[in-house]
């Protein structure tokens, strides 16, 4: 019997130019975008009154070359600093895209406790200049006259902390203890120190603290010596500062946007930026129809915690 179907003699490579072509067709080029990124920011900022859109170019000879572009809309800016914690959780995670870069998030708690996205950049990589720019665009954007108030959280990336000790000056920095308890375990992989360490970082007062170190050091004094070269106050609950009103152990609000957001981080730059944008408003509004069916004074996870 003879097969009636048909095979196509194109090969992949033309299948994936023409998806390259139907791409381009619904969402504009890679260098049509960056092109027109100047009027998006423009047009960002007019449709959104006193929101914050800065682009970071440089000159190649007579060519203007793309590096950064850093967004904060008004509403992130207002939420923020009238119903959020001082809990303040930085990353930066890989895009996947035709140009390769970093996007850095920033995102604070809200009043229930859930992720609150406050501004977000796209630059080349992390290094302690860009973090730097970052973080100078982000206290501008936060009109704080007492940058010490904050408490920063992080995994420890790439010229962070340096770029947070010199623009927030006397901030607080707290470590994610996932990141820590990594390093610990390559030196000390027994189950037992990770129980301990672990039983250690959520301790919730100093006496409590104390007396699960010496129980540490009776076991091995070489982990007990790890852990008390790190400042206390950046990976165990027992000295985190109280006006925070936090006691996260883990970066995982920062996890939660990235995985919120994996489809736009392969995007060119505008449609990247642009869904972000989307995201955002979709949440907010979300949120907002939420509280309307709120039967009580505050919504069911505090009153989860409150029980």
């Amino acid at each position: 019997m003879v097969s009636n179907t048909k095979y196509s003699k194109v090969s992949k490579w033309s299948f994936y130019r023409a998806k390259d072509m139907a791409l381009a067709m619904l969402e504009g080029s890679v260098a049509e975008q960056y092109e027109i990124l100047d009027d998006y920011c423009n047009r960002l900022l007019a449709t959104n009154p006193g929101s914050t859109a800065k682009i970071k170019t440089k000159m190649i000879g007579e060519k203007r070359v793309f590096e950064r572009v850093y967004i904060c809309l008004k509403a992130c800016k207002d939420g923020f600093r009238n119903s959020c914690r001082l809990l303040i959780c930085l990353d930066g995670t890989f895009l996947k895209g035709y140009c390769k870069g970093i996007l850095l998030v920033v995102v604070g708690i809200d009043a229930e406790n859930a992720i609150f996205s406050i501004a977000y950049a796209v630059c080349e990589k992390e290094t302690i200049d860009s973090w730097s720019w970052f973080c100078d665009l982000l206290k501008t954007d936060l009109e704080s006259e007492r940058p010490d108030l904050y408490t920063f959280m992080s995994d420890k990336q790439k010229g962070l902390d340096n770029a947070v000790g010199r623009v927030f000056t006397g901030s607080d920095v707290k470590h994610c203890v996932r990141h820590l308890y990594s390093n610990f375990k390559k030196i000390f992989p027994d189950l037992l120190m990770k129980q301990m360490s672990w039983v250690a970082a959520r301790a919730t007062i100093i006496a409590e603290f104390d007396r699960r170190m010496v129980e540490i050091k009776e076991v091995n004094v070489a982990a007990y010596n790890w852990l008390v070269a790190k400042p206390r106050t950046e990976w165990t609950k027992a000295y985190f500062s109280e006006g925070v009103k936090g006691d996260d152990l883990l970066n995982n609000l920062c996890e939660s946007f990235n995985n919120a957001i994996t489809d736009a981080r392969d995007k060119s730059i505008i449609t990247l930026l642009e869904k972000l944008r989307y995201w955002l408003m979709c949440r907010f509004q979300k949120k907002r129809e939420t509280v309307t069916r709120w039967n009580e004074p505050v919504g069911k996870n505090i009153r989860k915690l409150i029980e």
